[in-house]
């Protein structure tokens, strides 16, 4: 396992993108130019077709950030969209990590979106390893919803999680991005 040394005040802004996205997503490239600097900003990746494969993949990716001697929450926070947003919570469950999600599907086998880019791909098979994500309200977070998401309605996510906001002129995919760096902003650089 890599480690990537950081000083104890540098954070780690980790970036998990949806379904077949990558590091040229526009949320990722704004995120990527307005704190690449005074944070470190990463992209992580993902097997999008395979979901054992995927959680390993990402544990390690975001436990290269760990600091022995500082906990992971004072430093890292993982940020997710979309099926992207299922990944983050799931890492931040596991390692007990902030997280910020954007339409996050939190239950990715009652997406038919998902469903049919599996079916697609021959792959349906694989859908079955994937688990409704676990509900942690007691960790720090905030969940951006677009109220006209079609792909991942916002009910579920918004009974889930106390701290979210619905926007109601928003999409799947955010059109005005400054809410999500502004929870960001205030997570990373004011928040105690």
């Amino acid at each position: 396992m890599n480690h990537i040394i950081v000083d104890r005040v540098t954070p780690s802004i980790l970036y998990v993108p949806g379904f077949g996205s990558d590091h040229t997503s526009s949320t990722f490239l704004a995120i990527q130019k307005r704190f690449r600097g005074p944070a470190i900003v990463e992209c992580l990746s993902y097997d999008n077709f395979n979901p054992k494969s995927a959680e390993e993949e990402l544990l390690e990716q975001v436990s290269a950030h760990y600091l022995s001697d500082l906990p992971f929450h004072d430093h890292v926070l993982l940020v997710g969209s979309s099926f992207g947003g299922y990944w983050a919570n799931q890492i931040a469950s596991k390692l007990n990590l902030p997280f910020i999600l954007v339409n996050p599907c939190l239950r990715p086998k009652a997406s038919p979106t998902l469903k049919e880019a599996f079916k697609a791909k021959r792959l349906s098979g694989n859908m079955k390893d994937l688990k409704d994500s676990p509900i942690r309200p007691d960790l720090s977070h905030f969940v951006l919803l677009g109220g006209q998401d079609t792909i991942v309605p916002p009910e579920y996510a918004a009974e889930c999680y106390p701290n979210h906001q619905i926007y109601p002129a928003e999409g799947h995919r955010f059109t005005d991005l400054e809410p999500l760096l502004t929870k960001i902003h205030n997570h990373v650089f004011v928040s105690p």
